[in-house]
């Protein structure tokens, strides 16, 4: 499947498939592979193809649009092809790490980017709302098999109970919306986000929720953060990000059992 992939890039087209060095990345939504052709070892790209199983879930063409404007507000890497379906293919971004979180100055180089990125007053294709987020969690839920069903049922339930009425008055922003830690890249002084297909309009607190679970963040870095990314922040932003925290969480146990764990 690579080797018809490759033919159809301009970029690699040119070389013959033996030519070209292929090594496997980590992803859960996405295979990913880091393409490098050995008679230019600098020349090095992202070759990301969707896994079928979520393509009912992502707009790509609201993926596409989106990512554009990230990589203007430079907080994306620059995509160098992609096509409908989801394909594509993005520059390797030389010394990145995943962030080191126990360095305050790295959260503050996050919250910089949430900010550039919330901030920017640009308008995403797609929302993702109460509603939205209602639907998507049925959707996952029902994908899971009887057991997973049964374990996750009071989460599910109660989450479903808060999703009923507005957690929050701020407006939408254009966001992320999987900001965990394996979307985030750090290289020197700049962070990265990469992976953006399920980005949308969306409350801020979305964000901010699914990086402080995925980083494990407590509330007292949570807090600050908060102070951080969001204007005008009052004391009850924080229960309003915890019941985010909660529904993100709920969100992505589900998604996992769907998608990621076999079923029982």
């Amino acid at each position: 499947m690579i080797a018809s992939v490759l033919k159809n890039i301009p970029l690699l087209s040119k070389f013959a498939f033996d030519e070209i060095k292929i090594q496997i990345l980590s992803g859960l939504t996405n295979k990913n592979y880091l393409v490098t052709i050995p008679s230019d070892p600098k020349q090095k790209t992202i070759l990301r193809i969707p896994r079928e199983s979520t393509d009912e879930f992502i707009n790509r063409d609201n993926e596409s649009h989106n990512t554009d404007i990230a990589e203007q507000l430079g907080i994306a890497p620059k995509n160098l092809w992609r096509e409908v379906s989801g394909i594509s293919l993005t520059e390797y971004l030389e010394n990145t790490t995943k962030p080191k979180l126990d360095k305050p100055q790295t959260l503050d180089k996050i919250a910089k980017a949430l900010t550039t990125l919330h901030n920017s007053k640009t308008i995403f294709k797609g929302e993702l709302n109460n509603q939205k987020i209602t639907k998507l969690l049925i959707q996952y839920f029902e994908k899971c098999s009887n057991k997973k069903q049964r374990s996750l049922k009071p989460d599910y339930q109660k989450t479903l109970a808060l999703l009923e009425a507005p957690l929050s008055v701020r407006s939408a922003v254009p966001s992320h919306i999987d900001l965990v830690q394996e979307n985030i890249l750090h290289q020197g002084e700049k962070v990265w986000f990469i992976d953006w297909e399920y980005s949308a309009m969306a409350s801020p607190f979305w964000d901010i929720a699914i990086f402080c679970n995925s980083a494990e963040i407590d509330s007292s870095l949570s807090e600050s953060l908060l102070k951080q990314v969001l204007n005008n922040y009052q004391a009850s932003d924080l229960q309003c990000l915890n019941h985010y925290r909660f529904i993100a969480q709920v969100v992505s146990d589900c998604w996992q059992a769907a998608f990621v764990q076999s079923p029982q």
